[in-house]
């Protein structure tokens, strides 16, 4: 499907799919999405592959194109995203560390 054409179509993606769709886009796995909202890694990957086929898109690179020539996922969002993740795993890492591997690492 054509840029011109994605953009003249009406595709509609449910709440969830959105969801998954914008977090695919920052760049997480379907096991990290699962844990990130509470579903299993098969029902993130059932999602996917529905927003995949409404927005006719080969893999998950395309589909991220996709949403993002259609107006379903903005640049801004996607970087706010991108952020929000890296703060995530971030945080997990200093937590993980003891005391002295933190006073270390400073």
């Amino acid at each position: 499907m054509s840029a011109t054409a994605l953009q003249e179509a009406e595709v509609s993606l449910t709440t969830r799919e959105l969801e998954v769709l914008a977090l695919v886009a920052a760049g997480l796995s379907a096991k990290e999405i699962a844990q990130r909202i509470a579903i299993a890694p098969r029902t993130v990957e059932r999602h996917i592959d529905n927003a995949r086929l409404k927005l006719h898109a080969r893999n998950r690179t395309h589909l991220v194109t996709c949403a993002i020539v259609t107006g379903l996922l903005s640049t801004g969002l996607q970087a706010e995203l991108l952020l929000a993740h890296r703060y995530t795993m971030l945080n997990d890492t200093i937590g993980q560390m003891s005391a002295g591997q933190l006073a270390t690492s400073i």
